[in-house]
Parts: structure tokens; sequence; C-alpha cells
């Protein structure tokens, strides 16, 4: 799952607002994949091809290092939440 974390103002020529991208996997964590700039005054992403691309690119370099997901095989019962009229009775 890739998401943005909060984004930072940055003042310049052309203010702007840096916004982190991380990427999320279930077991292993977060890691920080790269980040968009955003034009803090038309809200127009900046070059963003070129940023989406790197992003893309270090997010597989990132996945393509991780071992394979395991589902957990038992998940202890104190963990779960409690039955529920919309949940399937647990066998």
């Amino acid at each position: 799952m890739l998401a943005a974390a909060t984004p930072e103002l940055v003042f310049g020529a052309r203010p702007i607002w840096r916004v982190p991208v991380w990427i999320g996997f279930l077991q292993q964590g977060r890691y920080t994949v790269g980040a968009l700039d955003v034009d803090a005054q038309s809200g127009a992403l900046i070059e963003r091809e070129q940023g989406v691309a790197a992003i893309r690119a270090r997010a597989r370099q990132i996945a393509g290092t991780l071992p394979a997901y395991r589902p957990i095989a038992q998940v202890a019962a104190e963990v779960l939440a409690p039955p529920n009229r919309f949940c399937l009775p647990r066998k």
C-alpha cells in the first residue's frame, strides 16, 4: 500500500508542499519511497510523471528485497474482536 505522510511547506521563489510517500507491508512495516512536490498556490503536482515514476521504481526495489508474505497460521483469541451479529461465528 502506498500512502502519504504529513506534508511540509517549503518556502522559496515558488512555495511548495513536499509530501513524503511511503509503502507499507503488513509484516515488514513501512518504508519511505520518495516525495511529491505540490505547488502551494495552484495545488498542481510539480514534475508529476518523473516523481511518480521514481516512487514506483523505489517501491518495487524495496518490495523486491523483502521476504514473501506468509499469513499467520493462527491468531490468539485474545487479540480477535468479539463476535457480533455482523460476523460469521468462529469455528
